[in-house]
């Protein structure tokens, strides 16, 4: 059968996916998530309404903070960095485990 998903739960799992992913970098505030859910209220529940918001508020944040453009470059660096040391530390506990054979 067909079935077709309302806006409200299609913006819920937006939320809930993408939104709010402690893996998004960075992160959004409260004061954007609330601008985003009062957009898509305002207008009739359109999800096109919530995506053109999403951008308004990108182009804003990046106007008033361009450096913030690098903070996943940085972000990147530093899991490259984490990866780097966990197999350093790996490999020398793995040689030290065979030293004491």
């Amino acid at each position: 059968s067909f079935h077709l998903w309302s806006p409200k739960s299609i913006m819920a799992a937006v939320q809930e996916r993408v939104l709010l992913d402690p893996a998004r970098a960075p992160a959004l505030s409260a004061t954007a998530l609330g601008t985003l859910m009062s957009r898509f209220q305002e207008h009739d529940y359109s999800l096109s309404a919530a995506r053109r918001a999403m951008h308004l508020l990108t182009l804003d944040h990046f106007m008033h903070r361009p450096l913030s453009a690098l903070a996943t470059v940085v972000i990147d660096a530093g899991d490259a960095a984490d990866a780097a040391n966990e197999e350093t530390a790996a490999a020398g506990a793995g040689a030290g485990a065979g030293a004491g054979a």
